[in-house]
């Protein structure tokens, strides 16, 4: 089934950023997430956000290699 996953713009303090499920109750407040879009599974959605979280950091004149993402379900 189809879930709608976001990503937290802030590293948790493990140094990781979350991905979530739309229905997670660890999702926090909109302003500190950022849509990835719907997926099958955490792991596409962790896919998808890296490479977002990449073209942001580039934008910025920054560089990210190798971020750590996991998923909360």
């Amino acid at each position: 089934m189809l879930k709608s996953y976001y990503f937290i713009h802030t590293k948790d303090d493990q140094g990781q950023y979350v991905v979530h499920t739309e229905d997670c109750a660890f999702l926090g407040d909109a302003a500190s997430r950022k849509l990835i879009g719907l997926h099958m599974s955490g792991e596409s959605a962790i896919d998808e956000a890296k490479q977002m979280t990449n073209e942001t950091m580039k934008n910025t004149g920054g560089t990210i290699k190798d971020e750590r993402f996991y998923s909360v379900k």
